[in-house]
């Protein structure tokens, strides 16, 4: 088979097919022990040697959503380096909030939990969350990212990398 007989049997329509990736921009967050907390400040990666199809996502500075411009099924990546100065803390998680009232209340789609020994030291890590969404409506469906850690944390930025990144790929239509 070639490549492009194999390129027709798994891309029917890339017309729908769309991706992006945001940073964390700005300083490091500071995140309180046992805090949930929302993830502030992401800019759309405009970084050498990285790009984006389409991109049908925007990240909202007002109240820290990711909206959608056209509904489907989307496919979420979210990837969050942390710090612990002194680690003291058992856990770190992310945790994806979703709302279908623009708003109005969320519920949490999962979460993403890494544990570690506590040594005193400085430690970094990485906390991640994958999953799906479907937006049926661009005006009131979002997406909220949060965090947690036992110890007080900073969830680093990106400024010249993608270390704390979300990345979004529209799969279709819903």
């Amino acid at each position: 088979m070639t490549q492009t007989q194999v390129e027709r049997l798994f891309i029917k329509d890339n017309t729908s097919l769309s991706a992006t990736q945001f940073k964390k921009g700005g300083s490091a967050q500071s995140i309180s022990a046992n805090t949930v907390t929302v993830i502030t400040n992401f800019d759309e990666v405009a970084i050498t040697g990285q790009g984006e199809l389409t991109p049908n996502a925007g990240f909202s500075d007002s109240n820290n959503n990711f909206e959608f411009a056209v509904t489907g099924i989307y496919y979420v990546d979210v990837h969050i380096l942390f710090s612990i100065a002194s680690i003291n803390s058992d856990y770190n998680a992310v945790y994806p909030f979703w709302t279908e009232n623009n708003g109005s209340d969320y519920t949490q789609l999962g979460q993403g939990i890494v544990g570690h020994a506590a040594t005193g030291a400085t430690s970094y890590g990485t906390t991640t969350w994958q999953g799906l969404v479907d937006v049926t409506d661009i005006t009131n469906d979002k997406l909220q990212i949060k965090y947690q850690s036992e110890g007080a944390t900073n969830v680093l930025t990106s400024d010249t990398r993608s270390d704390s990144t979300v990345n979004i790929i529209r799969l279709g239509d819903t």
